[in-house]
This record gives C-alpha cells, sequence and structure tokens, in this order.
C-alpha cells in the first residue's frame, strides 16, 4: 500500500457565520446519547440511542424547520438501537450498526424520507459493531473502525446501485472506535477516536486521514494541533467538514463546545463559534440548507441527557445554490422549502389583458421594485378589490403582492417578469370575500383545480381563466383544466371565506 503524507495548517482565530447558535424546539421523546440523526433538504431526523435510563430506544421523529415543529413518525423497524449511525442523500437515509443490549446486530436499512418507508437491504457481511465511521460520497458508502469488546480497523464499501458491500485497505494507524469523520472536497476523512490503551494509558488520538478511494489507499494528513478527542459529531457542508463537541483527551469533556472547519482543498482547521453550554458527550447533527442542527448529548457541566435543537447558520448569503435545487415542494399537504433558499419564478406577459399571479414571496415586495424592468411596457395593474397601479401617473395604491392573491395586468408589449423570493406556503389562508375576487394559484406546478378546492367548494359560484374558461361547480363544468402557476383566476363566492389549497385525494 502506498502511504502519503501532507501538511495542514491551524488557523485559530474564530470563523463567525452568519449568526449565533439558537435554540429551537426539543423533540418530544427521552433525551439521548448515540443519536442516529440525517436528513434531506427539507427536514431532518433524530432516532434511537440511548435515554439516561439505559434503555436502547427506537423512535423516529422529524423536524420541520419552517413551522419549527416535530412529528412522531414510524418507529426503526431493526428494533431498539444504540451507537448506531445513518447517512442520508436527498431521497434515502441508510441506516445501521449499533449495539441492543449484548447483540451488535448487522442489519443494514433504507429509509425513504418522504414516504416514511424501510426497506432492509443486504446486512454487512463483517463483525457488527458500536459507532463506526460512515462516510456518504456519491452513489457509495464506506463504513469502517468501531468496536464491540475491541476496536477495529477495517474498511468497508457499500455501493447504493447494487447493493453490496466490498472490503477495502485496513486502516493501519491505530483501531479506533468513536473516531470523528466526512466528505469535503469529494475526499473522504477520518480522524480521531479512541484507540487500544497504550503502556497501560488511554490512547486519544488527535491525528487525521484521508481514503484515496480511486485507489484505495490511506493518506496521512497532518496532525489535528488541537487536544485529541472522541464521542463528538461531523457533518460536511458546502466543500468543507466540519467537527463539534465531545470529549477530550482524557475522554472527559473538552472545555467547551469545540467547533472546527476543515478546509479541504487549503487543508486548513478553522474554529467557529462554539457551541453553547458545556461539551457534549455523543451528540448528533443533520444539515437542512445552509444551518447545521446540534441535538441530543450528555452534557456533563450540567449533569443533562438532551433532546433539545440548537441550530447555526454557515452561510450567511444562503440560496438555492448552495444545496441541490429539491425536486419536491409537496409533502404531507403543505409546502415544505429551504428556509432562506432564494427560488424564481417567471411569468410571460402578453400584450393586453391577463391576470398573473406567483407561488413566491418577493425578497422586495414593492410593485416598483418587483415590475422594474417591465415597467415600460406595463400599462396598468389591478387587484381584486379595484386597487391600480398605473406607473404613466405615478400611481400605486397596491403597494405589495399579496399570498395568494391575483392581478389583471394590461401590457403595451409582450414582456417577461421575473420574481426572486421564498415560496410561499402552501398552507398560507387566502382571504377571499363575497362575489367576485382574484385567487392566484401557490403551486409551482399545475395542481387539479377539483382537489386544491376541495375544502371550499361548496363556496364557489363560478371560477373564470383570463381566457373565460370557466370552472363552475354546480353544473359539474370544467373548462379551465388545472390551475396553473403563473396564472390567476376570477372567482365569485358565495360567502366571505379564508380558503386554504388542498393537495390531496
Amino acid at each position: 500500500m502506498n502511504i502519503f503524507f501532507k501538511y495542514a495548517v491551524l488557523l485559530f482565530p474564530l470563523i463567525l457565520a452568519g449568526q449565533d447558535w439558537v435554540q429551537l424546539s426539543s423533540y418530544p421523546g427521552p433525551g439521548r446519547h448515540h443519536p442516529i440523526t440525517f436528513s434531506n433538504n427539507q427536514f431532518g431526523f433524530v432516532m434511537a440511542g440511548q435515554s439516561s435510563s439505559g434503555e436502547y430506544l427506537d423512535d423516529v421523529y422529524k423536524y420541520n424547520p419552517v413551522n419549527n415543529e416535530w412529528t412522531q413518525v414510524s418507529a426503526f423497524p431493526g428494533g431498539p438501537r444504540g451507537y448506531g449511525y445513518g447517512v442520508s442523500n436527498n431521497t434515502h437515509a441508510f441506516v445501521g450498526f449499533g449495539k441492543f443490549q449484548n447483540q451488535y446486530p448487522t442489519d443494514w436499512w433504507r429509509y425513504d424520507m418522504a414516504n416514511d418507508n424501510w426497506v432492509e437491504l443486504t446486512p454487512f457481511p463483517g463483525q457488527g459493531r458500536n459507532h463506526p465511521a460512515m462516510i456518504l460520497l456519491d452513489n457509495k458508502i464506506y463504513v469502517g473502525m468501531g468496536s464491540t469488546n475491541q476496536n477495529y480497523g477495517d474498511w468497508w464499501e457499500y455501493s447504493i446501485e447494487s447493493d453490496s458491500w466490498s472490503e477495502k485497505s485496513y486502516f493501519d494507524y491505530g483501531d479506533r472506535h468513536h473516531p470523528y469523520y466526512f466528505s469535503a472536497s469529494n475526499k473522504v476523512f477520518v480522524g480521531f477516536g479512541h484507540g487500544n490503551n497504550q503502556n497501560g494509558s488511554m490512547t486519544i488520538y488527535n491525528d487525521f486521514y484521508e481514503y484515496d478511494y480511486e485507489n484505495d489507499n490511506w493518506i496521512e494528513v497532518n496532525n489535528f494541533e488541537g487536544e485529541g478527542r472522541v464521542a463528538g459529531t461531523q457533518f460536511s457542508f458546502d466543500d468543507k467538514g466540519y467537527i463539534l463537541s465531545g470529549d477530550g483527551d482524557s475522554h472527559g469533556p473538552l472545555d467547551y463546545g469545540e467547533f472546527w472547519q476543515y478546509d479541504a482543498i487549503n487543508n486548513i482547521w478553522s474554529e467557529m463559534t462554539p457551541h453553547p453550554g458545556g461539551a457534549r458527550w455523543a451528540p448528533g447533527t443533520f444539515v437542512i440548507n445552509c444551518d447545521v442542527y446540534l441535538t441530543s448529548g450528555f452534557e456533563q457541566d450540567s449533569n443533562t441527557m438532551h433532546n433539545d435543537l440548537l441550530k447555526f447558520n454557515l452561510e450567511e448569503n444562503c440560496s438555492c445554490a448552495n444545496y441541490p435545487m429539491f425536486e419536491n415542494y409537496y409533502y404531507n399537504d403543505e409546502l415544505s422549502y429551504l428556509p432562506n433558499c432564494n427560488v424564481s419564478h417567471e411569468i410571460e406577459l402578453e400584450s393586453g389583458w391577463s391576470l398573473i399571479s406567483t407561488y413566491i414571496t418577493p425578497n422586495e415586495n414593492n410593485l416598483e421594485e418587483i415590475f422594474s424592468d417591465n415597467i415600460e411596457n406595463i400599462y396598468i395593474i389591478k387587484d381584486g378589490n379595484g386597487n391600480v397601479f398605473w406607473p404613466e401617473f405615478g400611481i400605486n395604491e397596491i403597494d405589495s403582492l399579496k399570498i395568494g392573491l391575483g392581478y389583471q395586468v394590461k401590457m403595451t408589449n409582450d414582456d417577461t417578469l421575473k420574481i426572486i423570493g421564498q415560496p410561499s406556503p402552501l398552507s398560507s389562508i387566502i382571504n377571499l370575500n363575497e362575489g367576485w375576487n382574484i385567487v392566484g394559484c401557490l403551486s409551482p406546478t399545475d395542481i387539479n383545480i377539483d382537489i386544491a378546492f376541495q375544502n371550499f367548494i361548496s363556496d364557489i359560484e363560478i371560477l373564470k381563466d383570463s381566457w373565460g374558461n370557466a370552472f363552475w361547480p354546480t353544473y359539474n363544468l370544467n373548462n379551465v383544466g388545472n390551475l396553473a402557476a403563473g396564472q390567476a383566476y376570477q372567482i365569485k363566492m358565495n360567502v366571505s371565506t379564508p380558503i386554504q389549497f388542498n393537495l390531496t385525494d
């Protein structure tokens, strides 16, 4: 095996991201250490682990950052589990390993985060174990190290595509458990952890290594210059790796909630803003959009087994460019989106009269700003109450776009309107008056009109689109078809009522 050596620089000044740590709502289950944590671009998940009473847990909780609420979902079918791990892409989480009483299971599971569904996969062919390293990169998952009544240094690759395991080059730098690990800049890194005793003394490492998966080699990176550490948590974001909290080189808590960033391109460690409170043993983290969330773990300073949630912003100028564009806007009847993630909505404005709407809440929600690039081609804009935006005469009675409402626009020439902002929640309440209104479409895609309006369809007398096509429930008539993103509709209501769109049959 070829061995290479790289040098790293430790940068001590703190990197201050866009905000300090923020306390959020706690999940409704018991506090725990060694939770399994993962996320997609919409939700975070916390599951399993071991409670302060020593109970092994199999409960699973889903966190929605839009409303700061937790929901309990299906229990882990592999049974109660402590010291296990999981990783995730935007569709599935992969979960396994750990311990139940004196058993070390080798089962391996895939969790469909959108549909709350578990599928058992090919079991791990090696020895089951506690807290190994587990790293997802592309369509491969790398697993190794960990412990039972002994430490391990073996290394394995799991192919998501073929559902198969293969053993790789052994890690020759000291068997260990509970290391820190992550991917960064398309590379795999592992280091730190609790090794075998040497000369009767405990070994807590501060070393660091890259696994070269293309050549199946281990590359030694210069040691971390701070204290050795074990039993913290880690994550990846925007081509960088991060380590957070844990125990120090005596296996007692670090002096504070240390937080470090690793720049793999420049081989530099930089210290970040520490989390509040004392350092935690065996917490968990997940990342949604540009925020990392810290949860669970045992804090010795306050003798607390946590079930809390703390958030830290990693990128102040966050946009969808920082994460793969989310494919599914809808989840459990509501619009879920990446908080602080800007998207754009382009609407074709035809010469003459048309009805328009948007599913976006603009960042600069003033009509003069929104239509600034189109102003020369706009004759007049009207809302459902008769208020106007009339640039030629300097009149702006509408002021801003209202969520869920539509507008009549008269253009002197064809043009394209581009709105930038955040998607408006599909669960937004739209207040409609008795008589005529203009209602918008809150969906970024076409939606079935019968389904969207089913909760208040008896209150609708008639609805018309820009071309005069009608939806007339009394006569079971629908010439409109589906509601379309960017379009708006004249709607006559029998009563004044607040409405909410619906997405399920």
